[in-house]
């Protein structure tokens, strides 16, 4: 992106580079929102399973998906289901299942970040790519 040697390119090319980079930012932008998505839901799961306790014998409301939803009651709950992917679940203590929900936490947010730098860079790329077709007095938009 910025970091690319700058050599002479011609107004077919800039366009063309300017295009690549708004793909790229549609792409990146698009990450981010699905991140942010997922970084809710761990949020709320992390704050449910900190609450575990005050839950059990208490009615709930079970998502199955697709808007519908059955009651159920909770038991003592002293461990979790933790989907660890593929399809596949594991039981975990209550504690351990918390420590993996803020780790998995740390982990999207860190993800989360390095895709804000690199849309950030993005961003900067394509101003630079405007700049220099402006100075050729190309106002043609890509």
């Amino acid at each position: 992106m910025a970091n690319q040697p700058r050599r002479e390119m011609n107004a077919d090319e800039l366009a063309y580079l300017h295009g690549v980079y708004q793909n790229q930012h549609m792409l990146v932008s698009n990450s981010i929102s699905m991140g942010l998505e997922e970084l809710r839901g761990l949020n709320a799961a992390a704050r449910a399973i900190g609450e575990i306790g005050s839950i059990s014998d208490r009615g709930l409301l079970q998502d199955l998906g697709g808007g519908f939803y059955i009651r159920a009651t909770a038991g003592k709950a002293d461990s979790v289901m933790v989907g660890i992917g593929g399809g596949y679940i594991i039981e975990k203590s209550v504690g351990d299942a918390k420590t993996a929900a803020e780790e998995r936490i740390k982990s999207r947010s860190e993800v989360l970040d390095r895709l804000v730098k690199s849309r950030r860079e993005l961003e900067a790329a394509m101003m630079e790519i405007e700049e220099r077709m402006q100075g050729e007095g190309d106002v043609r938009q890509p």
